[in-house]
């Protein structure tokens, strides 16, 4: 699967964006899990948005 270079764009923006945000967390379990969530929901979106 070919994925759209807008796509690619925008989550390497969320992870710089959480990256960015969260350097004052003390609890790096809870900055991966946040991470993961916005990862899966961004990729259902697109999914959704292929097959409609």
């Amino acid at each position: 699967i070919k994925v759209p270079m807008g796509v690619v764009e925008a989550v390497n923006g969320n992870i710089k964006n959480l990256l960015r945000r969260g350097r004052g967390y003390k609890n790096l379990h809870y900055l991966l899990l946040k991470a993961q969530r916005m990862a899966v929901t961004r990729t259902e979106f697109v999914a959704f948005r292929k097959a409609a």
